[in-house]
């Protein structure tokens, strides 16, 4: 089962009320164009030279970097880490990661992030070689999320045991967060990655 990230276009914001988003009501996760203007991170003239965010973040009033949800770091190229031990960055041209304790049953109250980093000009694929994550019509308690639209925007998300075959993706930074809520727990799933 899949939720594929896409609703209808009602504004070129970010941040706005989406209703209906996985049977429930709420904002998105991420901070839109104006409230970047209404919080001085477009005029960071009086910040040092050189600061460079990366993966969509912006470099706020502060004059540091304000980073997408689930990365962390002066340019946004690390990971936030959880208190499962798991996510990471992942640098090799091929590998494997997989949620917390598989093959047993993963934790309830995970978060999960792994960013696969890539040279710049290369491209990404992604197989799931098992999953197995609770399922609910749009994967909205325990999930797996693929930012294949970027690392600022959601992305599908992918629950159940029925793996959506090969992602390939034409960026070179590809994240994949992992959720889970605080009931029922599953096998997760393990993937593989390489870098073309």
């Amino acid at each position: 089962m899949a939720y594929n990230g896409r609703w209808p276009a009602v504004t070129d914001v970010q941040w706005v009320f989406v209703p209906f988003y996985q049977n429930n009501v709420g904002v998105t996760s991420q901070r839109s164009t104006v409230h970047k203007w209404d919080d001085g991170s477009t005029t960071h003239e009086n910040c040092p030279r050189g600061l460079q965010c990366k993966h969509g973040g912006y470099i706020g009033p502060n004059c540091a970097c304000t980073c997408p949800l689930g990365l962390t770091g002066r340019e946004c190229t690390q990971v936030v880490h959880s208190s499962s031990g798991c996510g990471g960055v992942l640098t090799g041209s091929s590998g494997k990661f997989s949620s917390p304790g598989y093959p047993q049953k993963y934790p309830i109250s995970t978060s999960c992030t792994w960013l696969i980093q890539g040279r710049a000009g290369s491209s990404i694929s992604l197989k799931f070689t098992s999953l197995d994550i609770e399922e609910d019509v749009n994967c909205f308690y325990d999930h797996l999320e693929v930012k294949t639209y970027g690392p600022t925007l959601d992305g599908p998300r992918y629950c159940g045991n029925t793996s959506p075959g090969e992602i390939r993706y034409n960026g070179n930074a590809l994240v994949v967060k992992f959720v889970s809520d605080q009931q029922y727990t599953n096998y997760g799933f393990e993937a593989q990655y390489s870098i073309h």
